[in-house]
């Protein structure tokens, strides 16, 4: 009975180490997909295009019903990595194919990439003091950057309250209807510009693929 204990012991804690291995592991591949693009200094590359502003095109405006999607859980990193068309959401536009991040793609990379230091914090995968203060700068970046950007748009939708007392916070704003700008026209507008410069490196950054 004790050997067999052992052994029990044994396997289990075999596993774990296991588990742990393949954590390690999926954390440093989906960093590299969060560090996937470094910019480089681009003065005087585009002297001749236009400093965009906006996607140069108009798109419709949308109603959205919040509603609570289980699709996009804390642990799917597939899920969240298809919120992302093309090339992480960034475009080539002008002449010379100037790059630029268009905004809700970077907000969303911010709450994909707050998202998954969380749910490896939590999970006490992250023991390393460099790759901590990498990620709180990081983290630290998005939360100011997301900040401003829900400040910048000011949605002013109204959202009733609920006076029951037993009304869960994890269901607030559910069922509210929002008006939005078209997204699906914007990713279409993303994944069109994406397949023009199919085989065309990105001017002014720099891939580590």
């Amino acid at each position: 009975m004790a050997r067999f204990s052992i052994f029990v012991a044994t396997i289990s804690m075999l596993l774990s180490f296991l588990v742990s291995l393949a954590s390690v592991r999926h954390i440093n591949s989906q960093q590299r997909l969060l560090d996937e693009l470094v910019f480089q200094d681009t003065r005087g590359l585009y002297e001749d295009d236009p400093l965009l502003e906006r996607l140069p095109r108009k798109f419709e405006a949308v109603a959205m019903n919040i509603q609570e999607n289980h699709h996009f859980s804390l642990v799917d990193d597939t899920a969240w990595a298809e919120t992302m068309p093309g090339h992480r959401g960034f475009v080539r536009l002008g002449p010379k194919g100037r790059s630029f991040g268009v905004s809700a793609y970077h907000q969303l990379h911010c709450i994909n990439a707050l998202r998954f230091d969380y749910t490896v914090a939590r999970d006490g995968l992250v023991t390393d003091a460099a790759a901590l203060s990498a990620k709180l700068g990081h983290d630290n970046h998005c939360f100011q950057f997301v900040r401003q950007a829900i400040l910048c748009k000011a949605d002013d939708t109204l959202v009733p309250i609920n006076s029951k007392r037993n009304q869960s916070l994890s269901s607030a704003g559910f069922g509210v209807t929002h008006r939005c700008r078209n997204w699906a026209q914007v990713r279409d507008f993303v994944l069109q510009n994406d397949a023009k410069w199919v085989g065309i490196p990105f001017m002014g950054t720099k891939e580590s693929l």
